[in-house]
């Protein structure tokens, strides 16, 4: 599948666009700039808490009869080069989108270390939101794999930094208010929230990578298929 067939295929030629809109919106809300590229960037990050569960439940709903549809047409291909060839776009531009909408509204480019870590952080967390979304969308039904994907990741980056725990606010995502032009972004909170969300994406492609949707010849997989559920 060509990526040009799989942007429109998926959906991402109209969601994207949503997307950093509704990044734009979020980042947008309360921001105060400073004039510290680190700390702006990391302020209008806020806009993850709604973009990031949107990206996951999204792409949740569109992944939900992938699996069928990839047994039958390509049996022995892996799943980690199906998805890619399938998702990449929606998987890769909703990163991007939120990343660039973080940018846009934080009026500043990354231009340090630090200032890069907090958007490497958002790309990270968004990637890895999406990719949550698909391996709930071939465990559970659509109806429960959608809610599932939005709320846990609304939970983990909106609930989970107000707690009052040090080790749960390091882990997440969340750097609102963390930087100033005399401070920086604590190393092991960027560390930690690295490590959660590299965590998710490497064990999504070792999931993939393991296995093949299908090994049988596709005619003996469409009648499976099509003939499930009779003796």
């Amino acid at each position: 599948m060509s990526p040009l067939v799989a942007f429109r295929w998926t959906g991402a030629g109209l969601f994207l666009p949503v997307l950093f809109g509704i990044a734009c919106l979020f980042a947008a809300a309360d921001l105060i700039r400073i004039g510290y590229p680190t700390g702006d960037l990391a302020n209008a990050s806020y806009a993850l808490s709604v973009a990031a569960p949107v990206a996951a439940g999204f792409t949740a709903a569109r992944f939900h009869w992938f699996p069928g549809w990839i047994a039958l047409a390509r049996p022995a291909r892996s799943g980690l080069r199906a998805v890619g060839a399938g998702y990449g776009p929606l998987v890769l531009g909703s990163p991007c989108a939120v990343c660039l909408a973080v940018v846009v509204t934080a009026r500043t480019a990354p231009s340090d270390g630090p200032s890069w870590a907090i958007v490497g952080v958002d790309f990270a967390t968004v990637l890895a939101a999406c990719l949550s979304g698909l391996v709930l969308a071939s465990a559970l039904p659509v109806v429960m794999a959608v809610p599932v994907a939005l709320l846990g990741w609304f939970w983990w980056l909106a609930y989970v930094p107000g707690m009052t725990s040090p080790l749960l606010h390091n882990m997440t995502s969340t750097f609102s208010a963390c930087c100033d032009s005399s401070s920086r972004p604590a190393w092991h909170a960027v560390g930690a929230a690295s490590v959660v969300t590299g965590t998710i994406c490497l064990g999504v492609a070792a999931l993939l990578s393991a296995s093949h949707w299908s090994q049988r010849p596709v005619p003996v997989a469409g009648s499976v298929h099509f003939n499930r559920g009779q003796p």
